[in-house]
């Protein structure tokens, strides 16, 4: 059976890389896997640990899938077989179980974003290194929109992550810019290292303005073939096994946003200008000349 290297999709988050890697992943060539979060430890044992002691849902991937794929479905009784199914095999590494994960999908295209690889450079390195054939898409977004969104819903949880808070003035304020910067920087950093034929880039705009032209162009990247049957798949990325919120035993595995609408609506804010000060602040402040000047080189003006 021929294993093909898997699809990584990267973005920071709110970049819509978990609707595009699910459109993808819908190719009847393809198979879209939820977030496995393997690069949190080096052996399953490992990943069961980190589990269990984090707070959040970054086991909910990796049980549902093992869930619907060895188990039967993704009901609470076939969670807790995954999980039983994963203590079994603990003493194998996180990429033996991605082999294991790929074998069993095969001869499809295993394609998986993860939304908190790349906050850590040396994890996207390690990831990569362990996997050396596999291609690279970066989704990148226009940072005044996709920031502004992520302000508007941190502003609700009683906890707001650090890394999305502004501690250059007091009191700190939230700006999701830093991040943005922060992960954009760190993938793009990767992708330099990678042959050219193993890495693209695309804009979220331009998925959501010519989804078909887009769509076409990856999958002509990717060896996909492409057609009216293939294309319909992927414009319902909500059939997909781990589109919709899931058992209570693990509801998600894909980023929040994706999961409460994971239809394709082809409507996404529109690209504005990178001058002028940025909405979320308060006080006035624009965007940082870091941001702007990564900006500019993906296209945005």
């Amino acid at each position: 059976m021929i294993v093909s290297a898997p699809l990584l999709v990267l973005s920071a988050p709110g970049a819509e890389a978990a609707r595009l890697a699910a459109m993808l992943g819908r190719h009847p060539a393809a198979y879209g896997l939820p977030e496995l979060n393997l690069h949190l430890a080096p052996t399953v044992e490992g990943l069961l640990s980190v589990f269990q002691v984090t707070q959040g849902n970054a086991q909910d991937g990796l049980l549902r899938v093992v869930a619907e794929l060895y188990c039967g479905g993704q009901g609470d009784a076939d969670i807790v077989a995954a999980r039983e199914w994963l203590k079994r095999r603990a003493d194998w590494s996180s990429m033996e179980l991605l082999n294991e994960l790929g074998e069993r999908i095969a001869p499809k295209l295993p394609v998986l974003a993860e939304s908190s690889l790349a906050w850590r450079l040396l994890d996207v390195e390690a990831w990569l290194a362990r996997v050396p054939d596999a291609r690279v898409l970066q989704v990148v977004r226009h940072p005044r929109t996709q920031c502004a969104e992520l302000a508007s819903r941190l502003q609700g949880p009683l906890f707001v992550p650090p890394d999305y808070k502004d501690y250059g003035v007091d009191p700190a304020v939230i700006d999701p810019q830093l991040a943005w910067y922060r992960i954009n920087r760190n993938i793009g950093q990767t992708l330099g290292a990678l042959p050219a034929a193993q890495r693209r880039q695309v804009q979220a705009e331009d998925l959501f303005a010519a989804p078909e032209d887009t769509l076409r162009e990856l999958c002509g990247w990717l060896g996909l073939p492409f057609g009216e049957g293939a294309l319909y798949r992927m414009m319902h990325a909500e059939d997909g096994p781990y589109a919709r919120i899931g058992s209570t035993a693990a509801p998600y595995g894909m980023e929040l946003e994706f999961h409460e609408a994971p239809q394709f609506s082809g409507r996404l804010r529109p690209r504005l200008g990178l001058e002028g000060p940025a909405e979320w602040r308060r006080d006035g402040k624009a965007l940082a000349a870091e941001v702007v000047t990564l900006a500019r080189s993906y296209g945005y003006r």
